[in-house]
């Protein structure tokens, strides 16, 4: 995939669902949104069979590339 950073992030609509899949821990999925105004963002991750909780991080970053969540 080409989507492994800011630089090649898929851009996501707000109103769908935008998805993804992992294909192993080192895998990395990077969705970018263009806000004008305040906005809700929802996250929902469903871990591969067999996974465990602590394979995965989610993080969401501003456009400074700081963690805010």
């Amino acid at each position: 995939e080409s989507n492994n950073n800011i630089g090649t992030a898929n851009t996501g609509i707000f109103g769908v669902v935008n998805g993804g899949q992992l294909n192993a821990t080192s895998d990395v999925d990077v969705f970018r949104f263009n806000l004008t105004q305040s906005a809700a963002l929802g996250i929902k991750f469903t871990l591969p069979t067999g996974a465990s909780n602590n394979s995965f991080t989610i993080k969401v970053k501003d456009s400074f590339g700081d963690v805010i969540f």
